[in-house]
């Protein structure tokens, strides 16, 4: 998967569940970056 993918699946999770997702996505970025 794309990051482009990525990111674009992770923010609509994020409509859903945005506390959650935020989390996830920081914990997810955070060794990539």
């Amino acid at each position: 998967m794309s990051v482009s993918s990525q990111q674009s699946f992770q923010q609509e999770l994020a409509n859903d569940t945005p506390t959650e997702q935020k989390i996830v996505d920081q914990l997810r970025q955070s060794p990539k970056d």
